[in-house]
């Protein structure tokens, strides 16, 4: 069940790459100088290109915004004096077998016949590190993923140039935490 809701979940935020717009480049960390283009509009849809975090302060007695804050991580000093932080965090490719909410692969066609793509790179983005909260009761705790960019994805099957086909995957979760 869980691999199914993964799944559909991938299949509804895989956009194929030729329907895009705004040009941004990623390079692959392990290569010397090779880039990855690929293009993202922002749209109704929430195309993000890099995860937030930010920070409210409600005006007392109220849960009018006082300000606004830029968080770089869920207790950095940037936002000690939040009552509230919300998370836009896009779901990062898995980095190993142990990694949790994240996008494990790719895989495109029809229902008869899938074809699993390629990793390539993950967009140059900022990176909302995992973290665990605590729940009401001293045993629960709630884990919230790693938020990073889109990641591209490649396929064997070549477009009318001989180029390969290539995929964006962009996963975005929202996640809201009261502070206090």
């Amino acid at each position: 069940m869980r691999m199914l809701r993964r799944a559909l979940s991938l299949i509804l935020s895989i956009s194929l790459l030729a329907s895009l717009s705004i040009a941004l480049v990623a390079t692959p960390s392990k290569a010397a100088n090779p880039t990855v283009e690929f293009s993202l509009t922002d749209s109704q849809y929430g195309y993000w290109l890099e995860s937030k975090l930010l920070g409210y302060t409600f005006k007392p007695g109220t849960l009018d915004i006082a300000e606004r804050l830029q968080c770089t991580s869920w207790d950095g000093p940037d936002c000690l004096a939040a009552d509230q932080i919300l998370g836009e965090l896009i779901m990062r490719p898995c980095a190993d077998a142990q990694d949790l909410g994240c996008i494990e692969s790719v895989e495109v066609g029809t229902s008869k016949s899938l074809k699993k793509l390629k990793f390539l790179e993950e967009s140059p983005s900022q990176i909302i590190p995992s973290k665990k909260f605590g729940g009401k009761n001293s045993n629960e705790s709630y884990n919230v993923p790693a938020g990073g960019g889109v990641s591209i994805w490649e396929s064997d099957s070549l477009d009318s140039s001989g180029a390969p086909l290539r995929y964006m995957a962009h996963v975005l979760t929202r996640y809201s935490y009261f502070c206090g």
